[in-house]
């Protein structure tokens, strides 16, 4: 059993400060900028989107934010049947933590386009946002969930790489949004935020262990 130290309660306080920070940026990039512009992007946020657009059109109405912790619970649930209940208390805190950003950027921030930018700029200003959000996130040791748990299942069974798995799934949840009203244009505009988020997490992390060489 490791000594609880006040070093390592410092180092898990600044982890644990650090992902939050990083879930409130993704959250405010989804709410604050993809939403107003009627965006749209991957992953369980993505699909959440979908999902709310979908209960819209037959009069149900439910925050993304509480559809994003209900997919990741039933993804978590089914995971840990399958891979094992070996997630670690960091991912699930992200989850949580995304949720509850996105509710309250819900419900605090202006409705429409309040930052008043053209589309594509606010579209590429939220995969920034999000991108350096879960960049901050993988940095720390956690997960945002969402189809990272999906390439988890699926390499139980199959070895794919974790990149492709992510790359098809973030195609047809971005794709699957012309099913409940969503048009061309907006399917285009998820593809550039999806590509705005990796580049955007993979410079910060390169960056990240260029520093640490």
């Amino acid at each position: 059993m490791k000594t609880l130290t006040m070093e390592t309660v410092l180092k898990s306080v600044k982890e644990y400060f650090l992902m939050t920070v990083g879930m409130m940026l993704y959250s405010f990039g989804w709410i604050g900028c993809i939403l107003p512009v009627k965006g749209t992007g991957g992953g369980a946020a993505g699909l959440s989107l979908v999902v709310c657009s979908a209960l819209e059109q037959i009069g149900v109405d439910i925050q993304i934010g509480t559809m994003v912790f209900v997919l990741n619970a039933i993804l978590l649930l089914v995971a840990g049947f399958i891979v094992g209940w070996n997630f670690g208390v960091k991912t699930i805190f992200c989850v949580v933590v995304i949720s509850l950003g996105m509710n309250f950027w819900q419900d605090v921030l202006p409705e429409g386009d309040f930052l008043h930018l053209e589309r594509i700029l606010a579209v590429i200003l939220g995969g920034i946002l999000a991108g350096i959000g879960i960049a901050m996130c993988f940095a720390q040791g956690g997960s945002t969930g969402g189809t990272d748990i999906v390439a988890m299942i699926i390499n139980r069974y199959r070895t794919i790489s974790y990149g492709k798995i992510l790359i098809f799934s973030d195609f047809i949840i971005i794709g699957s949004s012309l099913l409940v009203g969503f048009n061309i244009d907006t399917v285009i505009y998820g593809y550039v935020m999806t590509a705005v988020v990796g580049y955007t997490v993979d410079m910060i992390m390169a960056g990240n262990q260029q520093s640490s060489q």
